[in-house]
């Protein structure tokens, strides 16, 4: 197999190249942190660094049944008041996200945004990322009774000037509506707000596009360990952990800082130490200087 696909809900995402890695930019004590735990942290989504994310996608229902309503008449007119209530006031779903990039791991841009002078950017393979959410779900996308579901996805972009772009995304929601499954634990309402949070879990805004995002995504999150929290900056922010504890980074890069030579000699040290010497470690070579 030389190219990797990985199922976007009832789509297909673009197909990776199998030699692509997905790269988790972090600190060097985050960093740390994953290898002794090997665990991933996945941030709750309302915590990250676009302020916009979910609320955008609610403004664009909002505004699309705005303008269905106007030629809606009968039971069509029905269903998007039922919609329209729902959409002015939804419940908030706790998501949770682990972020990667595929830009290469080493891009200027992200050492600036995410890692300063003591960046590091761990690459991944996507089949393996794949195998871990399968593994914490037990069913690929399919939430199991006591602790959720988690799926990678390719993050989409939404251009505030182009909503018109997604409204037969949103049409497909609307027109579906409210549905009531009588062996779901969820509401219609419950079940309608659900979808579409998962899929605003898929969008940023796009003057965050040159991140090139992948999530792991996990939701339907209940009856697991507790959340725990990290502080960052003037945040308290909520995350759970994601076990990858069998999965191997192929490559490592170490961002720019006067002491990376060093720092790439002892993560090898420290990665035989936790059993993992197979893992190629490389220096930035961006001449870019934060201290």
């Amino acid at each position: 197999m030389t190219q990797q696909q990985i199922k976007q809900n009832d789509t297909e995402t673009p197909l990776l190249p199998e030699s692509t890695l997905l790269y988790h930019y972090t600190s060097l004590e985050s960093f740390l942190g994953i290898v002794e735990s090997g665990t991933l942290w996945a941030s709750h989504i309302r915590y990250l660094n676009d302020t916009s994310e979910q609320r955008l996608i609610w403004e664009l229902f909002r505004t699309r049944i705005k303008e269905r309503l106007q030629h809606a008449s009968g039971t069509l007119h029905d269903k998007l008041m039922e919609l329209k209530a729902v959409a002015a006031n939804p419940q908030d779903e706790d998501i949770y996200v682990v972020s990667f990039s595929e830009d290469g791991g080493d891009r200027l841009s992200q050492w600036r945004g995410y890692g300063a002078n003591e960046g590091i950017a761990v690459g991944f393979n996507p089949v393996e990322l794949n195998h871990q959410c399968k593994k914490f779900t037990t069913k690929a996308c399919k939430s199991t009774p006591n602790r959720g579901a988690a799926c990678l996805r390719k993050v989409q972009y939404v251009d505030d000037s182009k909503k018109d772009e997604y409204n037969g995304i949103i049409d497909t929601f609307l027109d579906r509506g409210l549905l009531d499954f009588s062996t779901s634990k969820f509401t219609p309402e419950q079940a309608f707000v659900r979808g579409v949070s998962f899929f605003a879990a898929t969008l940023k805004h796009t003057a965050f596009s040159d991140e090139r995002e992948w999530r792991i995504i996990i939701f339907d999150y209940e009856g697991g360990p507790t959340p725990r929290y990290r502080a960052r900056k003037s945040l308290l922010i909520p995350f759970i952990e994601l076990d990858i504890k069998d999965t191997a980074p192929p490559k490592i890069f170490v961002g720019p800082s006067p002491h990376k030579e060093n720092t790439v000699t002892t993560i090898k040290h420290l990665l035989i130490a936790n059993g993992s010497n197979g893992t190629e470690v490389i220096p930035s070579q961006i001449p870019y200087r934060d201290w």
